[in-house]
């Protein structure tokens, strides 16, 4: 396994140093924490 993750150290660093000035990304992320309470006998989000 640490033969195959050295092998794409330089792909990965290569992603990593990109340059990002000049490149539009019209994409938005949107991420939520959904996080679950008990409220009596219930257990709720």
């Amino acid at each position: 396994m640490s033969r195959i993750c050295g092998n794409l150290d330089e792909d990965v660093a290569a992603f990593r140093d990109r340059p990002l000035a000049d490149t539009t990304y019209p994409h938005v992320f949107l991420d939520a924490t959904y996080c679950k309470a008990r409220a009596g006998p219930r257990v709720v989000s």
